[in-house]
């Protein structure tokens, strides 16, 4: 039987749309890196030591990740790291909540407009990790047209659009629940 979710227009569509999250992301710490070094500081895991070289190796491992997405042969392997990655985040954020620590700004943004972290975040990463879980799995094999292609790049423009539309939305509900609840 032959999956629908290792359909190459699938495979190519999750690895467009996290190859536009993860260098997206890693390029705004990059250019922002004293924005990124407060926000490591803020969630008091990383020592301050390492502080300097967590702020250059996490957007190094997620520009590398997107660079992975794209080419065939590292794809697995990108994936795999992807899932790991987010896996780490949401980890990182949920310890950091149980601790009773309210962020107010979770360094994976694109944008100059902080999000806070919440468990809504801790879920999203965990379902992006699952999207990049299913990218590991072997691709379909069967002829790739240019209607493909054009489907499969449409649908990684579209996913990075939810991805952001999902973003502003959980910003809306922590700023609505602050407006009544503070």
């Amino acid at each position: 039987m032959v999956s629908v979710l290792g359909d190459p227009v699938v495979v190519l569509a999750g690895c467009s749309g996290l190859a536009l999250l993860f260098s997206g992301a890693g390029l705004h710490k990059l250019r922002e890196p004293r924005a990124f070094a407060a926000v490591l500081d803020s969630y008091g895991i990383v020592p301050p030591p390492l502080q300097r070289a967590a702020g250059l190796a996490l957007p190094a491992c997620e520009i590398a990740v997107a660079a992975g997405l794209v080419f065939p042969l590292l794809r697995r392997f990108a994936a795999i790291a992807a899932a790991l990655l987010l896996i780490a985040y949401a980890l990182a954020m949920g310890f950091t909540l149980l601790k009773g620590r309210r962020i107010a700004d979770c360094g994976c943004g694109f944008g100059r407009a902080a999000q806070r972290v919440g468990s809504a975040m801790v879920w999203r990463n965990i379902a992006l990790a699952g999207v990049a879980l299913i990218l590991a799995l072997p691709m379909n094999t069967r002829p790739i047209g240019l209607l493909d292609w054009m489907f499969a790049a449409f649908s990684g423009v579209v996913a990075a659009a939810m991805y952001t539309l999902c973003n502003a939305l959980i910003n809306s509900h922590y700023s609505t629940r602050d407006l009544f609840h503070d």
